[in-house]
């Protein structure tokens, strides 16, 4: 179990963004406030468009566990 935990913080971590943040959305190219910005760094998208990001891979995340406790 504690590997498990390890490997979803070391997964979520990897996703997370770095780098110097972006001025503007880069799906929707929207301004991304500077408070966000400083909050997030590397942050590469408005807070819509990561909303519509998360709950995307989520939907894939719930997809892929329900196959793989399916028995054959």
């Amino acid at each position: 179990m504690d590997n498990s935990v390890k490997n979803g913080v070391a997964k979520a971590r990897s996703q997370l963004p770095v780098g110097q943040s972006l001025l503007s959305c880069e799906e929707c190219k929207c301004p991304i406030p500077e408070a966000r910005r400083k909050a997030v760094a590397g942050v590469r998208l408005c807070v819509g468009c990561q909303s519509k990001s998360d709950k995307r891979q989520k939907e894939v995340s719930k997809v892929h566990r329900r196959a793989s406790t399916r028995v054959c």
